[in-house]
């Protein structure tokens, strides 16, 4: 590994392009970057929209991942976009300095609302990290729309105008039996407080995550969920461990552990399943038809 200093320098698209082939790997993601937006902008878009998408489809290529979460910004970096101050509503002194009534307060910004775009655990109060404000985002929706097409990622239905297809979850690994997989295989559990469910057994033996004991921990890695071959597979166990109409109370709240864990969402007719075996065990038969007509129904992957 080379030793040299590093220079931060700024460049604009063409400039960057010019490294083409020239420079390391995780430059050369820049340089692919630069060049999808002067695709973008030969197509016509603001030079400024287009820096947009293509970063937000670079962090989808990279992070595999893009969330469409609404916030209020007090400026847009993307065009410069800045409403100024609420006024003082009366006279007075505030900070030790006279205010008179009308006066901008610079304490106090005017938000307005802005799409967030970048999934990350740290936020900051009116500042989007990757994104724009909602008359941009007016512009730059349709664009990033066609940019992600055929793109492997976790997208929400806002970005792509489908329905979500795939789901970034935790690789995880089993200290006990050295099995390595995704969260959402682990066996479910019921919370402490039994209002939910959370991933917490090994599937490949009998460890299980409990109170302070954790034998199954992340490996630092991700994976991606086919979320159509997900709910296939789950409606097709709930169709076969029902057939026998026994009031198998663990295996029905289990399955909707499992929806929950594994689709981030427990489908309608899985929950008319839980309801009907818990209160009757005998009148399954019509719910059952129900989850074979949607598994005959669901999209193939």
């Amino acid at each position: 590994m080379s030793s040299a200093p590093l220079i931060a320098v700024k460049l604009t698209a063409a400039e960057i392009l010019l490294l083409d082939g020239k420079t390391r790997p995780e430059v050369q993601t820049l340089v692919d970057q630069a060049r999808r937006q002067i695709e973008i902008e030969g197509a016509g878009a603001d030079p400024r929209i287009a820096a947009l998408v293509s970063e937000a489809l670079r962090e989808a290529t990279e992070k595999r991942k893009l969330v469409y979460r609404g916030v209020s910004i007090t400026f847009c970096r993307v065009c410069d976009r800045d409403e100024g101050y609420h006024p003082y509503h009366r006279s007075g002194r505030k900070g030790g300095v006279y205010r008179r009534r009308g006066e901008p307060d610079r304490s106090n910004p005017v938000s307005f609302g802005a799409i967030e775009l970048r999934d990350s655990g740290v936020r900051i109060s009116g500042y989007v990290s990757l994104g724009c404000c909602d008359r941009c985002w007016v512009k730059a929706a349709p664009l990033l729309r066609e940019a992600l097409r055929g793109v492997c990622a976790d997208l929400p239905q806002e970005l792509t105008g489908q329905p979500r297809r795939w789901r970034l979850v935790d690789e995880m690994k089993c200290s006990k039996c050295e099995w390595t997989g995704p969260e959402t295989d682990m066996r479910p559990s019921l919370t402490f407080m039994g209002d939910g469910y959370f991933p917490s057994g090994c599937p490949a033996c009998d460890a299980r995550n409990e109170l302070f004991t954790s034998p199954i921990k992340r490996s630092g890695g991700t994976v991606l969920i086919d979320l159509p071959a997900a709910r296939r597979a789950l409606l097709a166990d709930v169709l076969k461990k029902t057939e026998d109409r026994e009031p198998h109370r663990w295996s029905v709240g289990e399955f909707v552990g499992r929806a929950k864990i594994q689709l981030g969402e427990v489908p309608e007719v899985v929950r008319k399943i839980s309801r009907t075996f818990d209160l009757n065990p005998e009148s399954g038969a019509a719910l059952r038809a129900e989850v074979s007509h949607e598994l005959a129904a669901a999209p193939a992957a």
